[in-house]
């Protein structure tokens, strides 16, 4: 889950961007070296619905959720909610399509996870 202040008057743009690297991220822990490597995959369909404006200065929770990931294709969930989860802002259905990632990203993110692996130990 990912907390966000609206600083002000946020756009459909703006929010379709929030939810989109929600999700995106949301497929961090299946991710592994040849398998939906971090961010390696493109949007084939997001669809958003927006049920009510965010006030400004609200802050407000992006909770996504897998349903589903294959070999090529993923399908996650969002809704962006207020802090007491009691008001839905939007929700969001984001399909994506894997691409292979650029060999340097995926060295990188190796090193970042070996990194992270060491300093739990």
């Amino acid at each position: 889950m990912a907390a966000l202040t609206v600083l002000y008057l946020s756009t459909n743009g703006a929010n379709k961007h929030h939810l989109d690297m929600c999700t995106a991220i949301s497929m961090s822990p299946v991710s592994k070296e040849g398998y939906w490597e971090f961010l390696a995959g493109v949007t084939r369909s997001l669809n958003i619905s927006y049920l009510k404006a965010v006030p400004i200065g609200t802050t407000v929770y992006i909770r996504t959720k897998v349903i589903q990931h294959g070999r090529t294709m993923a399908l996650m969930a969002a809704t962006m909610e207020s802090k007491d989860g009691k008001t839905i802002y939007a929700t969001a259905e984001h399909h994506k399509v894997h691409t292979p990632a650029l060999p340097e990203y995926s060295q990188k993110f190796r090193e970042w996870l070996q990194r992270k692996e060491k300093s739990n130990i």
